[in-house]
């Protein structure tokens, strides 16, 4: 009885030995598997990141080249253009837009243009009591009569309100600027810009090419507002399409609307010779 017992033990250590065995057996295997796949992952990982650095690197070797080649077209399509026109960068200085202003007077001074930002100070010029204005007012326009006047001595000779803008300090423009023969806007805020239209209408009244200008990702844009006042727009002024639209839109004597937002009716003037 005792050796079955014995042998009947002795069977079961074999076979329990044999499972335990059996199982890290398998365990040290799957463990080297799972190490295997674990290399091979981390080999592929490496090689894509790899490629996508030599990717992004090729891109920003193409992005400079394509920079460098527009700007030297850009160059050769506006150089000269403006040769001799005196062109007003205007504002009202709660628009706040550094883009804007940089991008457009560095197209029109390429573009041969003696260009200056005027930045107005909005309640003080609708609030100057000027004395012999030289335009009539009806009760309605009365309340921008200082901007229709602003326009008439900015584009002929200066007179009394821009004598006091800058007796205030507001502003301060050479003889030889005058007279402004074309006038760039810009307008911020996300309120309309009732100003901003009077003076544009005031400059086509007196027969001065206006273009308001805007960037792409403005989001208070006022392009809408301008076009329904029938006034040029250029709305992505900070691409070098916009700044050649610009150029060519103040020689264009037509009306246009360009750019690349919904409401641009095309996205550059016709490039004359």
């Amino acid at each position: 009885m005792f050796d079955m017992r014995y042998h009947i033990v002795s069977l079961v250590a074999v076979f329990l030995a044999l499972a335990i065995g059996i199982m890290l057996g398998s365990s040290i295997e799957n463990r080297g598997v799972l190490k295997d796949q674990q290399e091979r992952l981390v080999k592929s990982i490496e090689k894509d990141i790899a490629s996508i650095k030599t990717k992004n690197t090729d891109l920003q070797s193409q992005l400079r080249a394509q920079k460098a080649f527009e700007s030297e077209v850009s160059t050769a399509l506006i150089k000269d253009r403006l040769e001799g026109k005196n062109i007003a960068v205007l504002y009202f200085k709660n628009a706040g837009s550094e883009t804007l202003k940089r991008a457009s007077l560095e197209a029109l001074r390429k573009a041969g243009a003696t260009a200056k930002d005027i930045g107005l100070d909005r309640k003080k010029i609708l609030e100057l009591k000027i004395e012999n204005q030289e335009i009539s007012t009806s009760e309605s326009t009365k309340k921008y009569a200082n901007l229709e006047q602003f326009s008439l001595e900015l584009t002929t000779e200066p007179g009394a309100l821009l004598a006091q803008l800058e007796q205030e300090g507001e502003l301060k423009l050479s003889e030889d600027f005058f007279p402004v023969e074309a006038v760039v806007m810009f307008a911020g805020g996300n309120k309309p810009n009732l100003e901003e239209i009077a003076l544009a209408k005031a400059f086509r009244k007196n027969k001065i090419k206006t273009v308001f200008i805007d960037k792409t990702d403005n989001k208070f844009s006022k392009i809408s507002q301008f076009i329904e006042a029938n006034i040029d727009t250029v709305d992505n002024i900070e691409m070098v399409y916009g700044r050649i639209s610009l150029v060519y839109a103040i020689l264009d004597s037509r009306r246009g609307n360009y750019g690349v937002k919904p409401s641009a009716k095309q996205l550059m003037p016709i490039l004359s010779r």
